[in-house]
Parts: C-alpha cells; sequence; structure tokens
C-alpha cells in the first residue's frame, strides 16, 4: 500500500472511530441498576461503607474495581449521571481506539473491526449504562495486546495475569474470557517462576477475595446468591438462555453472526493463539446460557462481541480486496438491517413492551424517555427516582421495592430499602422464588417471610418461623455484627461450610407455620402500596393463626390471595371444632383480597383459640395478608 494510500485508510480509522464515538454518545444512557452501585458508592463516600443498607454490610455489587473507579469521580463532583455517563464514554472510546491503532492486524481490519463495533446494539449500549462493561472494555483489549505479541518471556506472562486478574476484579465471571488465553502463555513458560508470576499478578483480587470474605462475610458477591440460588431447574435456566441468544438473533443480527464467526474459523486455520481465545468466547457464551443470560437485552454478549471482533480482524493481514469488500458488505447489511440499530436510535425513543420477550428488554429504550444523555434531566421525572426524593423528604424509615436503584439512591442512606429481588438483601437472596410470574431473568422475587420486615427496620430478630429466625440470627452476626468480634469470623467459617443449611432446608419442608394472632391482625393502609403489604404465604400444610384466648366472634375478616379456595379450621385446645369453606373471590386490585366470613356456629358456641387455613384444590398464589376477629371480642 503507498504512503497515500495509507494516509487515506488512517483517516477512514480515525473517521470511524469519530462516528463510534458520536453513536455512543448519542445512545448515551444511565439504567436502574447502576443506581445501585450508586447508591453505595454515595455511602462509601460519605463514610457509611461500602453498604446498600447501612446498617448491614452486604456486597450488592459484582463489578468492585468499577465501583472503587468510579467513587473517585463521584467524590469529586458528587453527582450520578453525566458522571457515570462520561466516566463510561471516557473507557469505552479509549478501547476503540486502542483497538484500532494497536490491536488489529492491518488498516483493512481496523477499518471492518470499528465499522462492526459501530453497528453492534449490544456494545453501543453497554458502551454507557452505568455498568462496567466500558471498563471491561478497555483492560480485555490490553489483554489481548499482550496476549498476541509474537514472542512470550516473563514480563508478558506477570502483565496478563495482572490484567485477567482486574478483569476479574471488574466483574469475576469475564475471568472465564482471560483465564484460557492466560494458560496458553503459563504453558509455553511452565516452572515455578511462572507460577510466582501468575500469583504476583493475581495479588490484587486475592486481596479483594480476602476482604470480601472479612468485611462481607463471604467470597462471592450477594447478587450471585440472589440469581443463582432460585430453586429454578437447569432445564429452565438453559432454556431461557437460548432465548437470550435469539433475542439478539432477532433484533441485533451482526453481534450473533460475527460472535459466531470468531468461534469456528480458528479452528479452520488451526492458530493456537487464536483457538485458546475462541475456546474462551466459547466458555463464556456457555456459561451465559447456563445462567439463563439477562433481563437486559444484549448485556452479556457485548464483551465477547468485542472479543470476537478482535479474533476476527488477526486475519487482517490475509484479506484480498474483495474479503475486504464482502466482509464489508455483510457488516453493513446486518448492522443497517436490525431493528435494534444504534444509528437509528433517538431521543424519542419510546420502551415499547411488545419487544418484551420471555422477560428480555431493551434496557435503553426503557432508560431513553428520563434517563439518555438528550432527556436528562427529563421534563417528566423517572417514577422511582421521584418515589425515592418523597420518601427521603417525609424522612421514611423503612420501604420495599422490586424496582430499587434510583429509588434507594434518591431516598438516600437513612431510608432502609427491602429489595424484594433479593439483590441487596443477604436473607432473601438465599430463599427460592416465590410463586410469582418470572418476568426478568436474574430478578426474581421472594416471598418476604413473615416478621422480617420488622426485623429489618429495627434490628431485632421479629422472624415467625422458628427455623429462619435461627438461620438470621446466624447470618445477622455476620452482616450487622461487630467486624472485629472473635465470634463472628468463627460464624463466617461455620456459614459458608454450609453448617446451617439445615436450618434453611427445615423452613422449606411442608410445615404448618403457626403465627400468633397480634402478629396477623392488623389490616394495611387504605392507600398502602401492594410492596409495602406484609403477608404470609401459605404452603400445602397450611398456617394457624394462634388467639390470645379463647373466642366467640361470630365474623372473620380477612385478605387472602384472590381466585383461589381456602379450607378453614376452627380449634379448641388443639381439637377441631367447625369447619368452612372460602370460596374463590374476585381479585380487587393486587395478589389480595378482602373478605368478610362467618364463623360455622358449633364453633361460636364451643369457642375457638386457633384459626387453621389451607389451600382447597385451585392453583395459584396462596397468601394471607391479615385476619380479624370481628362481631366479638377475644374474651
Amino acid at each position: 500500500m503507498s504512503e497515500g494510500s495509507k494516509v487515506w485508510a488512517r483517516g477512514t480509522v480515525i473517521l470511524l472511530i469519530a462516528g463510534y464515538a458520536f453513536v455512543a454518545v448519542k445512545n448515551g444512557w444511565v439504567g436502574d441498576d447502576a443506581y445501585i452501585t450508586l447508591r453505595i458508592i454515595d455511602n462509601f463516600v460519605n463514610g457509611h461503607g461500602l453498604n446498600w443498607n447501612i446498617s448491614e454490610r452486604v456486597q450488592s455489587f459484582t463489578h468492585p474495581l468499577w465501583l472503587f473507579v468510579l467513587s473517585i469521580f463521584y467524590s469529586i463532583t458528587r453527582e450520578p449521571f453525566y458522571t457515570t455517563l462520561f466516566v463510561s464514554l471516557g473507557f469505552s472510546i479509549t478501547a476503540v481506539i486502542w483497538f484500532g491503532f494497536k490491536l488489529a492486524r492491518s488498516i483493512a481490519a481496523a477499518v471492518l473491526g470499528v465499522a462492526a463495533l459501530c453497528l453492534s446494539s449490544a456494545f453501543v449500549d453497554y458502551s454507557t449504562s452505568g455498568l462496567e462493561n466500558p471498563l471491561t472494555y478497555l483492560i480485555l483489549v490490553l489483554f489481548l495486546s499482550v496476549y498476541f505479541k509474537r514472542d512470550y518471556d516473563f514480563k508478558y506472562l506477570g502483565l496478563m495475569a495482572f490484567l485477567a486478574a482486574m478483569g476479574g476484579f471488574n466483574r469475576p465471571d469475564a475471568l472465564l474470557i482471560f483465564l484460557p488465553m492466560l494458560a496458553v502463555v503459563f504453558w509455553s513458560l511452565k516452572g515455578r517462576r511462572a507460577v510466582f508470576v501468575v500469583l504476583i499478578g493475581f495479588l490484587p483480587l486475592l486481596l479483594w477475595e480476602l476482604f470480601s470474605f472479612w468485611y462481607y462475610g463471604f467470597f462471592f458477591p450477594n447478587t450471585a446468591y440472589a440469581k443463582l440460588n432460585t430453586g429454578l431447574s437447569s432445564s429452565w435456566m438453559w432454556t431461557q438462555g437460548l432465548h437470550y441468544l435469539n433475542y439478539s438473533i432477532r433484533h441485533d443480527p451482526l453481534t450473533i453472526v460475527v460472535t459466531a464467526g470468531a468461534l469456528i474459523l480458528p479452528f479452520f486455520f488451526r492458530r493456537r493463539r487464536l483457538m485458546a481465545a475462541a475456546i474462551a468466547l466459547a466458555l463464556y457464551l456457555l456459561y451465559v446460557v447456563k445462567i439463563g443470560g439477562c433481563f437486559m437485552a444484549g448485556r452479556y454478549l457485548a464483551v465477547p462481541f468485542l472479543l470476537a471482533v478482535v479474533i476476527l480482524t488477526q486475519y487482517g493481514l490475509s484479506l484480498s480486496k474483495i474479503g475486504v469488500g464482502v466482509s464489508a458488505l455483510v457488516i453493513l447489511t446486518l448492522g443497517l438491517s436490525a431493528s435494534g440499530s444504534p444509528l437509528y436510535s433517538s431521543s424519542t425513543d419510546q420502551f415499547n413492551p411488545n419487544f418484551v420477550q420471555h422477560g428480555i428488554a431493551d434496557e435503553r429504550a426503557c432508560s431513553t424517555p428520563t434517563h439518555s444523555l438528550y432527556n436528562y434531566p427529563a421534563v417528566i421525572p423517572n417514577d422511582w427516582a421521584e418515589e425515592g426524593r418523597n420518601a427521603r423528604r417525609e424522612g421514611r424509615p423503612f420501604m420495599a421495592r422490586v424496582v430499587v436503584g434510583m429509588f434507594g439512591y434518591f431516598g438516600g442512606p437513612e431510608l432502609y430499602v427491602l429489595d424484594l429481588n433479593a439483590l441487596t438483601d443477604p436473607l432473601l437472596a438465599r430463599l427460592p422464588v416465590n410463586q410469582y410470574p418470572r418476568y426478568r431473568i436474574g430478578h426474581f422475587n421472594r416471598d418476604v417471610p413473615l416478621g422480617y420486615r420488622q426485623t429489618c427496620l429495627t434490628g431485632e430478630n421479629h422472624i415467625i418461623d422458628s427455623a429462619l429466625a435461627e438461620y438470621y440470627d446466624h447470618l445477622s452476626l455476620i452482616v450487622r455484627g461487630d467486624l472485629f468480634d472473635c465470634r463472628r469470623f468463627f460464624e463466617i467459617i461455620r456459614f459458608n461450610l454450609g453448617q446451617y443449611d439445615y436450618l434453611l432446608e427445615e423452613y422449606q419442608k411442608p410445615h404448618l407455620l403457626k403465627i400468633p394472632y397480634e402478629k396477623i391482625n392488623h389490616p394495611p393502609k387504605a392507600d398502602a402500596e401492594w410492596v409495602e403489604v406484609d403477608y404470609a404465604a401459605v404452603g400445602d400444610s397450611g398456617i394457624e393463626i394462634q388467639l390470645e384466648d379463647y373466642s366467640q366472634a361470630a365474623k372473620i375478616e380477612l385478605s387472602l390471595g384472590a381466585s383461589n379456595r381456602y379450607r378453614v379450621l376452627f380449634y379448641k385446645d388443639s381439637k377441631e371444632v367447625a369447619f368452612g369453606n372460602i370460596p374463590a373471590m374476585k381479585n380487587s386490585g393486587w395478589g389480595l383480597t378482602e373478605a368478610r366470613i362467618s364463623v360455622p356456629p358449633e364453633a361460636v358456641l364451643s369457642s375457638y383459640n386457633s384459626i387453621r387455613l389451607l389451600p382447597n384444590g385451585s392453583e395459584g398464589l396462596y397468601i394471607i395478608g391479615y385476619l380479624r376477629l370481628v362481631d366479638g371480642d377475644i374474651n
């Protein structure tokens, strides 16, 4: 290639990188999940520790390196949206520049690679978002720059080990991408010195894990327990993971086609380094499918796509003009024909519920009206953020929510936010998911055990179920106890060895849950939101409400799961004195509906001191919100 041609080619690369920067800025957004991290950062820089709720230590984030990097900038600006957005753009654009001028094997390869990055919805969408992807982009291209060096020595091995550790520090499951390639270099050098060099490189990650074990009590983040400890079958998770890939095939085909090409091509040319990179790519994709993917379309495919682009551009020197032309045509056709192409997005994009498939959605479009670069601050404020601001103004001490990020951040540190999806809650994360429709993979509702809301608010154990209450006593010492208490250290060891798992198993077994009357006889406020309503799940064995004394009340008022039939039994000193049936009732709102039923005359005449409630022959969500005696008081 002549000097003039090289100048034009380099100019094309620069122009495409500028185009990528423009597209990334145009699509810039910050999602609700990013505000989970931002609340923790806000607590951290204000001296409340690395915690979601300041009263307990829970690692509610999967990206410690990203959190620490963002904390540096946030401590200066004390502003969440623009700080997060521009730090993300800085890392993403730097990664693309490095790829274009340092990593691609030729100018033609750089042109094709940057063009593909510009047109991938997954890559562009998660060039911002507030999640850790941009920092992973940069770490990955730096790692690959070393990996594709012609000759290795211990200096390169140490640098690769350090970058791999930083990738894992930024997101633990990213190690699946880095380790196979690191293993190739390690194997080529071998020996004790190689082991020592790798250990030194991984020292930052090892130190973090030790800190995490001491501070939080666990090596893994709480989100891992919440997302993987669901009780759902592995076949369901695998199927959901395939749905995740299928969503991208339909809405972002360029990402899938390029990734598939990178999986196959290295094995035709039999280049060891490229085959190891393809194996790393395959391992990560298998992991993504195994865990069911994500509710955010493209999030878990963005980093693999970048790796795939790098793999394919390592063939750049051998591409003919025809090969370059055909490749460009394929990239343009797939990128421009996709419904989710980043070139077509605009500040007027609206979330389309019809695009939600198997709980997977375009989260960037969902955030565009209020939390995109062109619409922030929004004319119509985000509902979740406004609810948080209102809770802060009112001085609310406790609230429960399903979507917690913006609500929690704007609610402030004094507001205890109970996350019904369990991402930030240490107890709920260890319980199986409830019977609600599984709408968003990775965000699964849990039933809140009766008494747990009061436990969170007061810090004292009010959980009704005895086995779960004992389990929480041990867990509470870890997440709420004195960091330097020796008892806490031994409790951490026992907990991680599974010595208290039997209590969870006991809690999950069918059993009759006995509830004192005073714990369940308070109707919610008329304006109470459903997430604030306390309720108890009615299992197959039923529940028993134990009265304070004998009663001859002729009626009971209660709220139950709608559209289900129940059997109600009345006992006097453990002896059944009467029974009746509660027919299915129409739903008057979310989940629960109120009813007033007559007590059988024989129970009224003989008096009773306990009431049992059992599911009776239909399927659905069996719960009870409250029960109180009317038309007569307890004697």
